[in-house]
Parts: structure tokens; sequence; C-alpha cells
């Protein structure tokens, strides 16, 4: 939480391990702390989606009969995986009750040889997944096995992603928003493409953002700062590769299908990109709710669907012009111990010679200059009259069921970057 008294600070340990919630109850300052404990779910959560399944039946050739097997393997394995994690959870939110019991923060902590032990059965199970799913395969199937090797390393290493449009995957967003474009040799031949041209930009976005890379920067990064930058650079350049490459083949396979499909993948490709960008208002809130009010007579539904089809186009226009702003700002964007002023956070180092990074009120103020200023503040215009509209058109009891809950703190987000 965030207070709005002057000068309050909100401080960011370099290496956090606890989670600091401070809250307000009246006029006495009543806190609250939160530690966070290495959870198992961690580790046994799947890697990959029934999307995934169904897409690696595609790259296999399997047939409708052929997948059904597939993914009730699937399944299985993911039960498999839930069933290993509730016994550890269980045990685990023991040792949380006794340590809020007792008021003892060491008594929650879970040793590493414990996790050691998790990660190694997680790994086994997933392991065997990989082996039985295998064993499925005819040998003219299994001769494309390099291929389903190539999915999965995307799979698996897409969602590293920092930069919007950076963790798409175009495969998945064609499967999960399109699927009928597979029907299009244009488009299966593009995501071919793709998926192999991908496949070595994420591996050379890995090695640079990996951990020897890492380990390198924060040794520079307080010692050697041009040399920390190159670094810095190097992995950045990686990363915009995989986002370029994202967002060329997205636009290419939206050239060949139907308009419909082609604005439906462009919205979904819009919106994976920058999620907190697109996330809805609470004017939008209460737009949509109001959308799909099953209390509106028909005028009232035929009216609001009026306002709410215009609303839609400007909104899309809008936050394309938002995202190509949010887009450039990113690539320049760069951690705040290289550029102190181009951060939000601050850092500083204590005398015992920590790093911290802090956020205070006076940090909190965009740059004058931010064009996403004036683009925030037309978003926030046309939100908020079109909700007008809208309420305008529905009674006083529709109104009340549209109404979002009360809020009486200002959440902020942050994009500022640590690290590669």
């Amino acid at each position: 939480m965030m207070s709005s008294r002057p000068g309050f600070t909100l401080l960011m340990p370099r290496l956090m391990a606890l989670t600091v919630l401070l809250g307000l109850q009246g006029a006495a300052l009543a806190q609250s702390m939160a530690v966070g404990v290495q959870s198992p779910r961690q580790f046994y959560k799947p890697e990959f989606t029934r999307t995934d399944m169904t897409i690696l039946g595609r790259v296999l050739l399997l047939s409708d009969e052929e997948r059904e097997p597939l993914l009730a393997l699937y399944e299985g394995h993911a039960s498999d995986l839930k069933a290993a994690a509730e016994v550890h959870t269980a045990a685990l939110e023991d040792r949380i009750e006794r340590a809020e019991a007792l008021k003892d923060v060491s008594s929650a902590s879970v040793p590493q040889e414990e996790v050691g032990r998790w990660k190694e059965e997680a790994d086994r199970i997933k392991r065997a997944f990989v082996d039985d799913l295998k064993s499925l395969l005819t040998s003219a199937q299994a001769n494309r096995w390099p291929l389903a090797e190539r999915e999965m390393r995307r799979f698996k290493r897409i969602s590293a992603g920092r930069l919007g449009g950076e963790s798409l995957d175009l495969v998945r967003l064609v499967e999960e928003h399109v699927p009928e474009a597979w029907g299009s040799a244009d488009v299966t031949e593009a995501l071919l493409r793709y998926a192999d041209a991908m496949d070595g930009a994420l591996r050379t976005r890995d090695e640079a953002i990996g951990e020897s890379r890492s380990e390198e920067f924060e040794r520079l990064v307080g010692t050697d700062r041009a040399g920390a930058l190159r670094v810095w650079e190097e992995a950045q350049a990686a990363r915009i590769a995989v986002r370029d490459l994202n967002l060329r083949y997205a636009e290419q396979v939206a050239s060949v299908l139907a308009p419909e499909q082609a604005t439906a993948l462009r919205r979904a490709v819009l919106e994976k990109s920058y999620p907190k960008l697109c996330e809805p208002t609470r004017s939008e809130k209460v737009i949509r709710a109001a959308a799909a009010l099953s209390t509106l007579d028909e005028s009232q539904r035929r009216e609001v669907r009026e306002i709410v089809e215009g609303y839609e186009t400007r909104r899309l226009a809008l936050l394309r012009e938002m995202a190509a702003v949010a887009k450039e700002q990113q690539e320049k964007k760069k951690p705040a111990r290289l550029d102190p002023k181009g951060s939000n956070m601050q850092v500083a180092t204590t005398e015992d010679g920590n790093t911290i990074s802090f956020y205070s009120s006076d940090a909190l103020k965009p740059p004058a200059d931010d064009p996403m200023i004036a683009l925030r503040e037309r978003r926030f215009e046309l939100d908020r009259a079109t909700r007008r509209k809208v309420e305008a058109v529905l009674t006083a009891s529709q109104r009340e069921a549209v109404r979002q809950p009360a809020q009486d703190m200002v959440v902020f987000d942050f994009e500022d970057v640590w690290g590669l």
C-alpha cells in the first residue's frame, strides 16, 4: 500500500527477502508484515498448457483420434503435479500457521534441502511425461520430434520477455483466437518460418540475459558503469530482436486472414503485448457491466450497444497510440543504477554497503514532457464521457447494479527494470 502523505518513501531492497505492507488505520499507524516463503507450487506447475498440447499435435501431424490420448496423458500429468503439490503445500501451511501463532518468522522458513527435493521430484514427473508422450508416436511421427522439441523450448522460454510483445507466442495466439486460420496454407507456412526464426532468437536472448551475463552485469555495475552499459545494451538488443520478430510475423499472419480474423488477432497481440495498458479502468468496467445487464429493455440495449460500439473503436485506436509510445519508451528505459535520472526508482548505498532501491512521493510524478500524459488524459476523458452516456440510459436500479466497489487508495504501476 502507498500513503499519500508528503515525503512518503517505499523502500525496495535489492535482494527482496520480505514483502512488507504498511496500512493506515484511522489516526494510528497500524503495521502488518507479509513474509513470502518458497512454495512448492512454483515447482509443480506444469510447463505446458492444454493449448500447447494441441499445437504439438498439429506439429506432429497427429490425427484427431491420435490427439485424444495425448490430451488424456497431459491431463493425467497435470493431475500428478497438482497432487504432489498439495501434499507439500499442506505441510507448508501447517508451518505457516505455527509461525503466525508463535509470531516467529523463522519457523516458517523452508530448508534449501527440502526445496531441492521438491524440485527433483517435480523434474522427475515432468521428464516422465515427455517420455510417455514420445511413446505414443508412430515412427513417422517420431521423426518429427525435433520440431516438437523446438515448440517446447519456445513454450518454456518465450515468457521471459520484458518488453511489450517480447513474450508473445504467435502460434499460441493463433490457436487461441483464430484456430480456423490453420486451414490457410499461407498462415501455416508463415508460422513454420516464425517458429524456426524464433528458436534462434530465443537462444540468443537467453544467452544475453543468462546467469553468466547477469553475474557479469552485477559485477560491473558498481565498478565499471560503461562496461555494465555494454552488457545491458547487448541484452536489450536481443530482447528487441525477439519482440520485433513477434510483431513482424503477427502482422504477416494478420495480412492473409479474413478481415474479422485479422482484427481479432491484432487485438490479441495488442492486449497480450501491453496487458497493463489495456487493463479496464473503473469507468470501462461500468460501461461493460451495463452492456451485459440482463434487465435492459430492447430500446436501452440498442442505445447502449451503439454507444459501446463507438467507444470500442475510439478506445482501440487510442490504445494503439499509447502502445506506440510505450514501445519507444521501453527501448530507452535503463535500470536506475545505469540511469538514475531516467527512472522513477532511486538507488542508495547504506553505511554497511548494501544497495537499496526505493520510490519516494517526489519521484511519483511523471515528467512534464512525457507524451503518455496527454494520451492517458484522453483515455480518462473518453472513458468518463462514455460512462456518463451509458449511465444516462439506465434506470436508478440499473446504475446501482453496475456501480463499482468504493476505492479509497491510489494504486500506481511502475515499469522500472532491474538487471538484464
